[in-house]
């Protein structure tokens, strides 16, 4: 306990705490189990052990107020070579370590990504340029296949048959080329076309996963009243197929919703005017009091009377 007390100032002194709090959960061997005199009943060895455990241990109850109740409540204190002291508790720096370790986690995932995509790129990149190696090729052996064709009628076999048997030869070693250039073409644009449709498939999927979330109730019933809206405005079905933009599905459906509104607004016009006309309720006509009956007579004839038959009914 006294080690607790004290600042930690190098990784050996926290090394060492650190073992001293793992000894402390450990239970003490020689208190494991009673020995064979204590199990065997003898008086006088149980009675030394109670007197034994009677006596008081030297400096128990003797830890100081401030000891740390746990290690991570421990302070580590450092220097640095400049002179810059440091003093941070255990439990701050597990939290430091366990920050550090998602963030160099974070990174390395950052970094894989990172890698895979400039890695796929430069696939890329090699793919398209075999491609346009072997466009170049193909052309430029079309051209030559066709100037020898061209040139073969006019050589004479009989009178230069070696000069015939070359050009021949040349011309078959030319379309064995040919043959093979334009396999690879087509092999390139089959996995080209693949990898678009992969593609198309994909963001199609992720429009549909959108507009289930933006559209309330949106299904494959919805869906086809949509396109039949679409249809309307002049959208062919190639078009509608190759959508994958989710803001045009969305764009349609309100434009849906607008033309069912009005299609709904005649019906409610007429509706209206078919109604019957209830007629307006008359207000009543206020009965005059006393007082107003006095001062209108007032008003038209200003004689004592009425002056004195008003002041009375406001009595």
């Amino acid at each position: 306990m006294a080690a607790e007390t004290e600042s930690i100032t190098s990784i050996d002194q926290l090394a060492a705490a650190l073992e001293a709090d793992d000894s402390q959960d450990q239970p003490d061997p020689d208190h494991a189990q009673p020995d064979a005199e204590a199990q065997s009943g003898d008086p006088d060895g149980q009675a030394e052990q109670e007197g034994d455990q009677q006596q008081p241990v030297e400096g128990e109850g003797d830890q100081p107020a401030n000891a740390p109740e746990s290690l991570d409540d421990t302070v580590v204190s450092w220097e640095t070579a400049s002179g810059e002291k440091f003093e941070v508790p255990v439990a701050e720096m597990k939290l430091g370590y366990m920050r550090d370790q998602d963030y160099r986690h974070k990174t390395q995932t950052f970094a894989q990504e990172r890698d895979q995509t400039i890695q796929h790129i430069q696939q890329q990149y090699q793919v398209a340029e075999t491609f346009a190696a072997d466009l170049g090729q193909l052309h430029a052996v079309n051209a030559q296949i066709a100037a020898l064709e061209q040139a073969i009628p006019t050589i004479d076999r009989n009178s230069d048959p070696a000069g015939y048997i070359d050009v021949m030869t040349h011309l078959q070693q030319l379309r064995d080329t040919r043959g093979a250039v334009a396999g690879r073409v087509q092999q390139a644009q089959q996995q080209q076309q693949a990898q678009q449709q992969q593609q198309f498939q994909q963001a199609q999927q992720r429009m549909l996963s959108d507009l289930q979330t933006s559209i309330p109730g949106f299904n494959q019933e919805m869906l086809g009243k949509l396109s039949t809206t679409a249809r309307d405005y002049g959208f062919t079905d190639q078009e509608l197929g190759r959508i994958t933009d989710p803001r045009f599905v969305r764009l349609v459906h309100d434009a849906m919703q607008h033309k069912t509104l009005q299609a709904k607004a005649p019906g409610a016009v007429n509706k209206v005017k078919a109604a019957p006309v209830k007629p307006a309720k008359q207000a009543a006509t206020p009965v005059e009091t006393g007082v107003e009956q006095k001062l209108k007579a007032y008003s038209k004839n200003k004689s004592l009377a009425n002056f004195a038959a008003l002041y009375q009914s406001t009595l």
